[in-house]
């Protein structure tokens, strides 16, 4: 939308929205916030049938009731949040999403940062570490969303692998040092993560850290 106030909207760690860089408080109900999930995630494949929508959504429900559920959603978010909903391309038998060039999504940005990330762009790496607040849509236990949650946080786990190993080579300790305890909360058995931690604390002159890094993992695999 020419003009309009950048928009952000974050999946992973939870959803948010944000205009201008500012909080909008209240965020569209749990079903509005799948239904722009699952639009987000499935962007690629182009405009998707209304009924795999509404069915995805609503497994339990009949066609019929799955579809006027669709529709109630829909109706709902135009009239609460009209800036998110047009950025649905709602036809009468599909839907697709559809970003503005003011409209930032952080999967997406995530997605684009990872993949120039592994192809050897350091920059790249630390803006998809930055990107990676958490998993996608954390609240969601939906099964639909289970197969792009876990996709997301291997990715994220090997941008950060990729990151920590850069960080390391280039004497760049401190932030290592932060992005192996990133990765760390996302996987704590990685032994490569908790061994490069105790490497970079020990070339700090941290000794003692090391040590204690070295006690706490060895105590955590044992268990």
């Amino acid at each position: 939308v020419t003009g309009a106030l950048p928009l952000r909207i974050d999946l992973l760690g939870g959803f948010d929205v944000r205009v201008d860089g500012r909080s909008i408080g209240r965020v569209p109900s749990a079903r509005q916030q799948q239904l722009i999930a699952f639009l987000v995630l499935q962007a690629r494949s182009g405009p998707i049938p209304r009924q795999r929508v509404s069915g995805t959504l609503w497994p339990d429900s009949t066609d019929v009731q799955a579809q006027t559920n669709l529709r109630r959603e829909l109706h709902h978010l135009r009239e609460a949040w009209p800036r998110l909903e047009a950025l649905i391309v709602s036809e009468s038998r599909t839907l697709a999403w559809h970003e503005d060039r003011s409209t930032v999504v952080d999967v997406v940005a995530f997605e684009s940062a990872a993949d120039r990330g592994l192809e050897g762009n350091l920059a790249a790496l630390q803006e998809a570490a930055s990107l990676y607040q958490g998993d996608l849509m954390p609240d969601c236990a939906d099964k639909w969303i289970q197969p792009d949650r876990e996709r997301l946080h291997q990715r994220a786990r090997l941008v950060l692998g990729r990151l920590v190993a850069a960080l390391e080579q280039n004497r760049a300790f401190g932030e290592a040092i932060e992005r192996g305890r990133q990765l760390l909360r996302l996987d704590p058995l990685d032994e490569q993560a908790w061994c490069a931690l105790m490497r970079c604390y020990a070339r700090q002159g941290d000794r003692a850290t090391a040590l204690h890094l070295y006690q706490e993992c060895a105590a955590l695999l044992k268990k």
